[in-house]
């Protein structure tokens, strides 16, 4: 007699990552335009504030088509457009909430920061780790789903190869402690690099990622710098969608072995 084999169980999520260039700022907004952007992002200048074109709506509106249960959103300026976002998602359902300020200005006040936010329509928590001693420059947050005993780090590492050497070291030690609890683990953000160069830090494990050009630049070209990276799960089903961004919105399902 044949043994009747049984059907593998699955959980199922579906995740959405976006850079929202600073609240929807036009990726063909020109050369005077992206200097404006370049100097208002790196030295603060705040009276260029103004001059950049923003729809911080529109970009929120894309970031929930397809109704997905997590969303990661980068590059969300502080104080209102931050505050705005957050009305706009619990609008929508969405329960728990988290936000990972930027490091490298974080003795600015609001409307002068950046942040990672992350957003999902259960009950999660926000994570504090104490080993995780060098966080990404430009804002992180780490969330816990019970249900999915998952814990999603949202990330924006530095531009800046000496300084993401630290981040990823430091990133690779909590990753691997939480692993060995059991614990899934997902990497949601804009790395700043190739996704080759962080999966080289992690030898061995065969984590799911994506494997797309993910950013379209006019001036820095194609690269696959934004990413979802799981431990413990798989991408099912990817697709990648263009709006007013050079970062590409990655939407996934991903599935988890019971």
């Amino acid at each position: 007699m044949f043994k009747h084999r049984k059907k593998k169980q699955y959980k199922k999520l579906s995740v959405v990552l976006y850079n929202t260039l600073f609240g929807g700022v036009h990726k063909d907004q020109g050369i005077f335009l992206d200097l404006v952007t370049f100097l208002y992002c790196t030295f603060r200048i705040h009276k260029f504030y103004p001059l950049l074109k923003k729809d911080l709506k529109r970009s929120l509106k894309f970031s929930v088509r397809g109704n997905p249960d997590v969303i990661v959103l980068t590059e969300l300026i502080t104080g209102s457009d931050l505050n705005y976002a957050r009305r706009f998602f619990r609008r929508r359902g969405y329960k728990s909430m988290i936000t990972g300020k930027s490091k490298f200005f974080e003795k600015h006040e609001d409307d002068k920061n950046f942040a990672v936010l992350t957003v999902f329509k259960g009950i999660a928590q926000k994570v504090q780790l104490k080993k995780y001693d060098v966080q990404p420059c430009w804002g992180s947050s780490v969330m816990y789903i019970p249900s999915y005993n998952l814990m999603i780090f949202s990330l924006h590492m530095s531009v800046l190869k000496i300084e993401r050497y630290k981040e990823i070291e430091s990133l690779k030690k909590v990753v691997l402690t939480q692993m060995k609890k059991g614990q899934r683990v997902m990497l949601v953000g804009d790395f700043n690099t190739n996704i080759n160069e962080i999966l080289s830090y992690f030898p061995g494990l065969n984590p799911s990622f994506i494997n797309k050009a993910t950013f379209d630049h006019w001036l820095f070209g194609k690269d696959n710098i934004d990413n979802i990276v799981i431990f413990g799960g798989k991408h099912k089903k990817v697709r990648l969608f263009e709006d007013t961004s050079d970062h590409k919105k990655l939407f996934s399902r991903v599935i988890f072995h019971h």
